[in-house]
């Protein structure tokens, strides 16, 4: 299989080298590779660089081990223009971005276009969406606010993005920043289950018919959390679950960063992990899916909320069940690992807020699915290092086909002509081993790394 994405050799530089490809199997698909290189193939990056304005206000609790030169704004800017430049992308969905105008002007010499919206409330940070230019036109634009609906300042950018080499083919991009607290898992869900309704009614109202859906973000939840399994499984009964445990993060006094997890790093490999990745599992707490140290700070993503204590699960859980097991041996699993605060019920407002239904079933009609899941087996190790937090936030889901009618319960109609999209291949973050600092560093200019996913399109009769 063939990758047909040419790489910026200027920025041979920067340790890119150090991102291991991973290839899907085609054999899955059904797919022969011919076929595959003969199709539209499609790259987005998803990346959370770190607004300007929390780099400096958190520069002494969450950056402490890193050198106060691998904080400035101008010298990181370029590093992200050349990392897009380098990788290639046809899409770019960034997180936590405050100097749009800058970062635009950077872009535009390689051939993207952009739009921003930021948060509301005073914030001053945003979102903002790239496409490449020779490539896709915006059909349709939709800026999602989520304060009018009392689910704080964050915000979402829908766009519906048209090929210009061959119009049949479209997708919508979403691009969301999800709520930072972990205390108010009811917000974060309704934000999730917001922002997928809206994709769903936008693509519906295609007048050339549905096309699939690509969803970019930094959701401050951990893989196997409940909020993670109701995007990938479009339905989770809330009753019995403790809005703090929704996003996967509960509390925790112990502030275990990236220092302590490094050290951890080199005692496995020194003490003969089997692998690599084992050493990282063993780095970051893993034994049999469950972290067993609690990890201090936040993914990032809430100005305000970005230097709270929190543990993050395994991103390697496959299922809410999974957030029990750290409390199995306790006897009672409402009780909160490290704070000790027993399970309060739900109000009926609140479920209703956090569900959209009285029933307090949260449901979205979406079907989708996680690149990196399908292609490499699991989640990244990590997708955000620094000096109180390592761990996994950032998705690239996508829904493996459109149909062009009406939908029935698996999301296909036999005897019509859908556009299908399945992942090909991913890019990994670098190992633990090659970052010698806290992030971001001299080298990555982020305390997130940036997601990479490419895609085949295709036409397919059902």
């Amino acid at each position: 299989m063939r990758c047909r994405f040419q790489h910026d050799t200027s920025a041979t530089s920067l340790p890119f080298h150090h991102r291991e490809s991973v290839e899907a199997n085609l054999n899955k698909y059904k797919i022969p590779s011919h076929l595959v290189d003969a199709s539209p193939q499609l790259r987005i990056m998803s990346y959370n660089i770190l607004a300007d304005h929390y780099a400096q206000e958190h520069a002494q609790e969450l950056y402490a081990s890193v050198p106060w030169a691998a904080l400035e704004w101008t010298s990181r800017a370029d590093m992200i223009a050349k990392e897009v430049a380098y990788w290639n992308p046809d899409v770019v969905c960034f997180q936590e971005v405050d100097h749009y105008k800058h970062l635009q002007a950077l872009l535009k010499p390689h051939g993207y276009k952009g739009v921003y919206t930021q948060r509301t409330g005073g914030r001053p940070d945003g979102l903002a969406m790239f496409w490449r230019r020779s490539r896709f036109t915006a059909e349709a634009l939709k800026d999602l606010e989520f304060a009018p609906m009392d689910l704080k300042d964050n915000v979402c950018q829908l766009t519906v993005l048209r090929s210009k080499e061959e119009s049949s083919i479209a997708l919508l991009v979403a691009n969301i920043h999800v709520l930072f607290n972990p205390k108010r898992g009811d917000i974060k869900l309704a934000q999730v289950r917001t922002m997928l309704e809206s994709a769903h009614s936008l693509v519906a109202a295609r007048p050339t018919g549905p096309c699939p859906v690509v969803v970019c973000g930094d959701f401050n939840s951990a893989a196997g959390s409940p909020i993670y399994e109701f995007v990938l499984r479009g339905e989770l009964q809330l009753g019995s679950i403790d809005r703090r445990r929704l996003s996967g993060q509960v509390e925790a006094a112990g502030r275990t960063g990236w220092p302590s997890i490094r050290g951890n790093l080199f005692d496995a490999m020194s003490n003969g992990a089997a692998s690599e990745a084992a050493a990282m599992q063993a780095a970051l707490g893993y034994r049999s899916g469950v972290i067993e140290e609690t990890v201090g700070g936040g993914g990032g993503g809430g100005g305000d909320n970005r230097d709270e204590d929190v543990m993050m699960l395994p991103r390697s859980a496959s299922s809410p069940a999974a957030l029990d097991r750290r409390n199995s041996n306790s006897g009672n699993a409402n009780v909160l690992t490290g704070s000790a605060k027993k399970f309060r019920p739900w109000a009926q407002d609140e479920l209703e807020m956090a569900a959209g239904s009285e029933s307090g079933i949260a449901r979205h009609p979406l079907h989708l699915e996680s690149a990196y899941l399908n292609v490499s087996g699991s989640e990244p190790l990590y997708t955000t290092a620094h000096d109180r937090y390592v761990g996994t936030v950032d998705y690239i889901f996508y829904s493996p086909q459109a149909p062009t009618g009406a939908e029935d319960d698996s999301g296909a109609i036999e005897g019509q002509e859908c556009l299908t999209l399945k992942p090909l291949r991913v890019f990994q973050p670098p190992p633990l081993r090659t970052i010698q600092t806290g992030l971001p560093s001299v080298m990555w200019p982020s305390d997130h790394l940036s997601l990479i996913a490419d895609f085949v399109i295709q036409q397919k009769q059902l």
